[in-house]
C-alpha cells in the first residue's frame, strides 16, 4: 500500500482555481511541471523525491500496489498523462470522506483530518506560486509541507478503512479508472460545428430584435424592453429573498406567456432572452474540445447524499440531452462499440416493492414477459379516466410524472408546476388546479400502500430523531439513530437530525445537508432510500461486469467499452448481470434497455 502526493507549479494565470483549468486541462497545458512526490510505504517513515522525472520514476516501482491519495482523479491523471503509470487498485481518502462523514461538511484534506481530531494542513512553509525553478531550501520546505500531507492522508485513510466496505473500495477505483485510464473518443468537427451553430443561433436570434445581448441579458433593461413593446413584465415572489421579482426564468409561468404571446414581437424578445442565457450546450461543447481528442471521464464517487455519483471536472456527462448532438460526439475507441445499457424504471419498480404495493409490483413482471401493459399507460388511464388503449404519448408521460413524482408524495401545485415545465424533457402540458387535485387523490386511493408507507416513514424519523439506541428493520434496510444501513454496507446519514413543530402542531424534521438545513419528511425519506436502494444495486451490477470497462455511468445507465468482436457476449453477459437480482430483494423485477453503438447515441 502506498500513498502518495504530488506537489506541481501553478500561477496566477494557471491554477485550479480559475475557471479556464479543470482537473484534466490543468495536467494537460503545456505548462505543467511535477516539483516533486510525497510516499509512505506500508506505514514506513514518508520520504520526499524532488523533480518532475524523479518523482514519476518512483512511483513507477509501486504500479503494482494499491496506491491511494487524498484527491485521486488529480494524482491519478498525472501519472497517467506523464508517466502511463496504472495502480494496480486506485484509493482515494477524498471518497472515503464522502461516503462516511456526510455531506454537510467540505471533505478537502485539511476539513476532513481536522473532523477527525488530526492536524491537518501545515500552512506557510513555502510560496511556490510562478515558481518554475526551487532553490534547495525551497524544496526541502517544500517537501516537508508535502510529507506532512502524505502522513495526514494516512491518518485518514487508517482512520476510514474500518467503515468502507471492500467493495465499495473496489467502485472507488472503478470510479477513478473512468478519468485515470481514459478511453472514450470526441468527434471534435462534430463539437466544433455544435459551437459555431449555438453561436449563430444566438447572433441571429439577437438580430431579430434590433437590441443587443446586454439588453436582453439584464433584468432591468429587458423588462423596459417588454415595456417599450407595451407589455407589463410578470412578477413572482422570489422563494429565496421573499421579495418581488422579475419571472424571467425559463421555468416560471409568466415567462412562458411571454413566448407564447399573442403579440408576435413579445415573442421574438422572449426567444432571444432565453436563447442568449442558455449558455450550457456551448459551454459542454467547449469542455468537451478541451478535453479532446480522448475524454476523461470525471465522477464523484457517493457525489450525491443518496451516494449516487455525480458530475465533476467541470463537466457532468451524466446529464447530457439524450439522443443529442454532443452526446453523438462521445465515440468508441477504433475496433470497439459502445454498450449502453439502462435500468427500466428502477425508482418506481424499487417504490412499490419496497412499499409492498404487490399490484403495481405485478404489473411491471407482466409487462416484462410481455403479458401487461406498460405501467406508466396504466397510471395515466387512472389518472385521467380513460381507457388505456386510449392513452396517447402525452397521456403517458402524465402517467410518468404520476408514478415517478406522486409515489414520494408530490401535492398538486408541483405536479401541475413539473407537467407545466416540461417535467423529464417532455412538452410542456397545462393542467388546472382541480384537475391536479383530482389525479392526487386518484393515485393516492389507487395506491395505499405507498402512503401508508409515508406514514410510517414519519414515525421512523421521529424514532430516529429521539433514541440513540434505535435498531429496528424494515426491508434490507436497519433504521438506527440519525442513519438508515444500507444493504451495501454504507449508511444514509442524517447529521444534526432535529423536530420542531408547526403552528398546528404537526412535526417537522430538519438535519444538516450541503446547503445548511434540509427538511425532510416521510414521502422524502422514501425517495431518499429508493434512490439508495438504486445506487446499490447499480453498484453491485458494475462489480460483477468483470470482463469490459465502463466508460460513463449516468445514474442508472451504463456506457461499456466491448471489442467488436465481444458484443454478442458482453450483450447476453450484461443483460444477465442486470436483470438478476439482488440477493437482499429477491422478488424485486428488474429490466434493462440495451443498444450497441459506435458514439453515446442512446
Amino acid at each position: 500500500m502506498v500513498i502518495f502526493d504530488f506537489e506541481t507549479y501553478y500561477a496566477a494565470d494557471y491554477s485550479l482555481s480559475l475557471p479556464a483549468y479543470n482537473t484534466s486541462a490543468y495536467i494537460r497545458d503545456p505548462q505543467f511541471l511535477i516539483h516533486g512526490c510525497g510516499f509512505k510505504v506500508d506505514g514506513a517513515q514518508a520520504y520526499w523525491v524532488a523533480g518532475h522525472d524523479a518523482a514519476l520514476e518512483e512511483c513507477r516501482k509501486y504500479e503494482g500496489e494499491l496506491m491511494i491519495a487524498h484527491n485521486m482523479a488529480f494524482d491519478g491523471f498525472i501519472l497517467h498523462t506523464y508517466g502511463d503509470i496504472h495502480p494496480a487498485q486506485y484509493g482515494c481518502t477524498l471518497c472515503m470522506a464522502r461516503a462516511t462523514m456526510g455531506h454537510h461538511m467540505r471533505h478537502n484534506l485539511d476539513t476532513v483530518a481536522k473532523a477527525l481530531g488530526f492536524g491537518g494542513k501545515t500552512e506557510g512553509l513555502v510560496n511556490t506560486r510562478g515558481k518554475r525553478t526551487l532553490t534547495s531550501s525551497e524544496l526541502d520546505a517544500l517537501g516537508a509541507y508535502c510529507i506532512n500531507d502524505v502522513n495526514t492522508t494516512a491518518l485518514i485513510f487508517n482512520k476510514l478503512r474500518p467503515y468502507m466496505p471492500d467493495d465499495e473500495m473496489r467502485l472507488i477505483d472503478l470510479t477513478m479508472r473512468m478519468f485515470c485510464q481514459p478511453r472514450l473518443h470526441l468527434n471534435t468537427a462534430k463539437l466544433e460545428q455544435q459551437v459555431i451553430e449555438e453561436k449563430v443561433y444566438k447572433a441571429n436570434m439577437i438580430a431579430a430584435t434590433n437590441t443587443n445581448a446586454d439588453v436582453l441579458m439584464s433584468n432591468n433593461k429587458f423588462a423596459d424592453l417588454l415595456r417599450e413593446l407595451g407589455v407589463e413584465p410578470p412578477m413572482k415572489i422570489s422563494l429565496r429573498t421573499g421579495k418581488t421579482a422579475y419571472a424571467f426564468a425559463k421555468t416560471d409561468k409568466g415567462f412562458k406567456q411571454l413566448l407564447e404571446h399573442e403579440d408576435e414581437g413579445v415573442q421574438v424578445v422572449a426567444r432571444a432572452r432565453q436563447a442568449v442565457k442558455t449558455t450550457i450546450n456551448e459551454t459542454r461543447a467547449l469542455r468537451l474540445l478541451q478535453a479532446a481528442p480522448i475524454l476523461p471521464v470525471g465522477l464523484n464517487y457517493a457525489g450525491a447524499h443518496t451516494y449516487r455519483w455525480s458530475g465533476s471536472n467541470s463537466l457532468n456527462l451524466q446529464n447530457l440531452p439524450r439522443g443529442g448532438e454532443l452526446r453523438k460526439s462521445i465515440l468508441a475507441p477504433p475496433g470497439h462499440q459502445l454498450l449502453i445499457a439502462d435500468l427500466s424504471q428502477i425508482e418506481a419498480r424499487l417504490n412499490v416493492w419496497f412499499c409492498g404495493q404487490t399490484d403495481i409490483l405485478q404489473a411491471f413482471r407482466d409487462f416484462d414477459t410481455g403479458v401487461g401493459e406498460d405501467v406508466y399507460k396504466r397510471q395515466a388511464a387512472k389518472m385521467l379516466s380513460k381507457k388505456i388503449e386510449e392513452i396517447t404519448t402525452i397521456d403517458r408521460f402524465q402517467g410518468k410524472v404520476g408514478t415517478l413524482g406522486l409515489g414520494f408524495g408530490m401535492g398538486h401545485k408541483k405536479l401541475r408546476g413539473n407537467l407545466a415545465i416540461g417535467f423529464l424533457g417532455n412538452p410542456p402540458i397545462y393542467i388546472t388546479e382541480a384537475e391536479a387535485i383530482q389525479q392526487v387523490n386518484s393515485y393516492r386511493m389507487a395506491n395505499p400502500k405507498i402512503v401508508a408507507m409515508w406514514d410510517t416513514l414519519g414515525d421512523l424519523l421521529f424514532r430516529m430523531t429521539i433514541n440513540p439506541e434505535l435498531n429496528t428493520s424494515l426491508g434490507p434496510l436497519r433504521f438506527k439513530h440519525k442513519m438508515i444501513e444500507l444493504p451495501s454496507g454504507l449508511a444514509l446519514r442524517y447529521p444534526g437530525l432535529n423536530t420542531t413543530e408547526d403552528d398546528l402542531g404537526r412535526p417537522q424534521y430538519k438535519y444538516l445537508g450541503k446547503t445548511g438545513e434540509t427538511k425532510i419528511y416521510g414521502s422524502l425519506l422514501l425517495e431518499n432510500i429508493c434512490q439508495a436502494l438504486a445506487r446499490c444495486i447499480i453498484g453491485e451490477q458494475m462489480l460483477a461486469i468483470k470482463h469490459w470497462f465502463i466508460a460513463i455511468m449516468a445514474h442508472d445507465e451504463l456506457v461499456i467499452v466491448v471489442p467488436n468482436a465481444e458484443i454478442d457476449a458482453a450483450t447476453a453477459h450484461i443483460r444477465q448481470v442486470m436483470t438478476t437480482p439482488p440477493d437482499w430483494a429477491p422478488d424485486l423485477p428488474l429490466a434493462i434497455h440495451c443498444d450497441c453503438d459506435d458514439k453515446y447515441s442512446k
